[in-house]
Protein backbone atom coordinates (compact mmCIF):
# COMPACT_ATOMS: atom_id res chain seq x y z
CA UNK A 1 0.00 0.00 0.00
CA UNK A 2 1.40 3.15 -1.03
CA UNK A 3 1.60 5.92 2.30
CA UNK A 4 -0.96 8.31 0.62
CA UNK A 5 -3.44 5.18 0.94
CA UNK A 6 -3.61 4.65 4.70
CA UNK A 7 -7.07 4.89 5.96
CA UNK A 8 -8.24 5.04 9.40
CA UNK A 9 -10.52 2.45 11.18
CA UNK A 10 -13.97 2.58 11.44
CA UNK A 11 -14.33 6.13 9.82
CA UNK A 12 -11.70 7.56 11.74
CA UNK A 13 -9.62 9.57 11.15
CA UNK A 14 -6.12 8.50 10.00
CA UNK A 15 -2.47 9.78 10.44
CA UNK A 16 -1.34 11.58 7.04
CA UNK A 17 1.67 11.51 4.91
CA UNK A 18 3.67 14.62 3.43
CA UNK A 19 3.10 16.70 6.30
CA UNK A 20 4.34 20.14 4.37
CA UNK A 21 6.15 21.16 8.41
CA UNK A 22 8.40 18.38 7.52
CA UNK A 23 8.99 17.67 4.00
CA UNK A 24 12.75 18.47 2.81
CA UNK A 25 15.96 17.19 4.29
CA UNK A 26 17.61 18.16 7.67
CA UNK A 27 21.13 17.69 9.23
CA UNK A 28 21.65 16.08 12.80
CA UNK A 29 22.53 18.68 14.96
CA UNK A 30 23.03 16.39 18.26
CA UNK A 31 21.84 13.22 19.37
CA UNK A 32 21.15 12.81 22.96
CA UNK A 33 19.85 9.85 25.51
CA UNK A 34 18.68 11.07 28.67
CA UNK A 35 18.08 8.52 31.73
CA UNK A 36 17.98 8.98 34.90
CA UNK A 37 19.05 12.65 35.37
CA UNK A 38 22.18 11.70 33.23
CA UNK A 39 23.04 12.58 29.39
CA UNK A 40 24.80 10.10 27.06
CA UNK A 41 25.23 10.81 23.72
CA UNK A 42 25.15 7.20 21.88
CA UNK A 43 26.72 8.26 18.50
CA UNK A 44 29.53 10.79 19.99
CA UNK A 45 29.69 14.50 20.74
CA UNK A 46 29.50 15.01 16.90
CA UNK A 47 27.38 12.95 14.90
CA UNK A 48 26.47 13.16 11.64
CA UNK A 49 23.86 12.29 9.75
CA UNK A 50 20.36 13.45 6.83
CA UNK A 51 16.87 12.69 7.71
CA UNK A 52 14.88 13.53 4.28
CA UNK A 53 11.11 13.05 4.28
CA UNK A 54 9.28 13.52 0.71
CA UNK A 55 5.98 15.14 0.48
CA UNK A 56 4.39 11.64 -0.69
CA UNK A 57 5.25 10.05 2.60
CA UNK A 58 8.44 8.26 2.26
CA UNK A 59 11.65 8.71 4.41
CA UNK A 60 14.90 7.86 5.46
CA UNK A 61 17.51 8.77 7.75
CA UNK A 62 21.04 8.13 8.11
CA UNK A 63 22.97 8.64 11.14
CA UNK A 64 26.93 7.79 11.91
CA UNK A 65 29.53 8.91 14.55
CA UNK A 66 31.46 11.54 13.56
CA UNK A 67 34.71 9.34 15.00
CA UNK A 68 34.78 6.57 13.42
CA UNK A 69 37.56 4.90 12.09
CA UNK A 70 38.37 4.32 8.94
CA UNK A 71 39.15 0.19 8.32
CA UNK A 72 42.32 -0.67 7.17
CA UNK A 73 43.66 -1.34 3.44
CA UNK A 74 42.05 -4.39 2.86
CA UNK A 75 38.44 -2.93 3.52
CA UNK A 76 35.27 -5.16 4.79
CA UNK A 77 36.72 -8.13 3.32
CA UNK A 78 39.70 -8.07 6.05
CA UNK A 79 38.49 -5.73 8.40
CA UNK A 80 38.96 -7.67 12.14
CA UNK A 81 35.86 -8.24 14.24
CA UNK A 82 36.57 -5.23 16.55
CA UNK A 83 36.76 -3.29 13.52
CA UNK A 84 33.72 -4.47 12.30
CA UNK A 85 31.70 -3.98 15.06
CA UNK A 86 32.76 -0.79 15.95
CA UNK A 87 31.36 0.43 12.32
CA UNK A 88 28.48 -1.10 12.56
CA UNK A 89 28.01 0.30 16.47
CA UNK A 90 28.62 3.54 15.13
CA UNK A 91 26.24 3.80 12.24
CA UNK A 92 22.23 3.63 11.79
CA UNK A 93 20.68 3.34 8.56
CA UNK A 94 16.90 2.78 7.99
CA UNK A 95 13.72 4.25 5.51
CA UNK A 96 10.37 3.82 4.70
CA UNK A 97 7.19 5.37 4.83
CA UNK A 98 5.71 7.78 7.62
CA UNK A 99 2.83 9.17 8.77
CA UNK A 100 2.00 12.44 10.54
CA UNK A 101 -0.58 12.57 13.53
CA UNK A 102 -0.41 16.46 13.99
CA UNK A 103 -2.86 16.22 17.00
CA UNK A 104 -0.67 13.67 18.97
CA UNK A 105 2.34 15.07 17.62
CA UNK A 106 3.88 11.96 16.38
CA UNK A 107 5.38 10.94 13.37
CA UNK A 108 5.35 7.50 12.99
CA UNK A 109 7.96 5.67 10.67
CA UNK A 110 7.17 2.61 9.16
CA UNK A 111 10.15 0.50 8.65
CA UNK A 112 10.80 -1.42 5.05
CA UNK A 113 14.79 -1.70 4.88
CA UNK A 114 17.39 -0.87 7.92
CA UNK A 115 20.82 -1.66 8.47
CA UNK A 116 19.80 -4.49 11.17
CA UNK A 117 17.82 -7.07 9.55
CA UNK A 118 15.40 -7.26 13.11
CA UNK A 119 14.67 -3.55 12.17
CA UNK A 120 12.89 -4.59 9.21
CA UNK A 121 8.68 -4.10 9.74
CA UNK A 122 9.30 -2.11 12.78
CA UNK A 123 7.38 0.82 13.56
CA UNK A 124 8.91 3.98 15.70
CA UNK A 125 6.69 6.38 16.99
CA UNK A 126 8.90 9.91 17.68
CA UNK A 127 7.22 12.85 19.02
CA UNK A 128 8.04 16.18 17.29
CA UNK A 129 8.63 19.89 17.92
CA UNK A 130 9.30 22.10 14.61
CA UNK A 131 10.32 25.51 15.64
CA UNK A 132 11.40 27.15 12.04
CA UNK A 133 14.56 25.70 10.38
CA UNK A 134 15.10 23.48 13.56
CA UNK A 135 13.30 20.08 14.03
CA UNK A 136 13.48 17.90 17.22
CA UNK A 137 12.22 14.45 17.72
CA UNK A 138 11.85 12.23 20.55
CA UNK A 139 12.08 8.69 21.26
CA UNK A 140 9.96 8.43 24.22
CA UNK A 141 6.34 8.36 25.04
CA UNK A 142 4.63 11.84 26.24
CA UNK A 143 5.37 11.92 29.63
CA UNK A 144 7.77 9.40 29.59
CA UNK A 145 11.03 9.81 31.22
CA UNK A 146 13.92 9.95 29.98
CA UNK A 147 14.59 8.57 25.83
CA UNK A 148 16.47 9.92 22.88
CA UNK A 149 16.90 13.74 21.76
CA UNK A 150 17.77 13.94 17.90
CA UNK A 151 17.60 17.89 16.77
CA UNK A 152 17.86 18.35 13.22
CA UNK A 153 18.53 21.47 11.42
CA UNK A 154 16.71 22.29 7.86
CA UNK A 155 19.31 21.91 5.01
CA UNK A 156 18.78 24.73 2.85
CA UNK A 157 18.64 24.80 -0.67
CA UNK A 158 21.99 26.80 -1.30
CA UNK A 159 24.52 25.04 -3.13
CA UNK A 160 27.49 23.77 -0.87
CA UNK A 161 31.04 24.85 -1.25
CA UNK A 162 33.55 22.49 -2.85
CA UNK A 163 36.19 21.34 -1.33
CA UNK A 164 34.56 19.68 1.65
Amino acid sequence: MAPSEAGGQDGAAAPRPGAPELAGTWRLVSFERHAGGAVSYPMGRDPRGYLSYDPAGWMSVQIMRGDRAPLGAGGVAEGTLDELRATLAGYLSYAGTYTVDRAAGTVTHQIDLHLLPDGVGTTLVRRYEVAGDRLVLHTSAPGAPGGGRLTWQRVSLAPRASGG
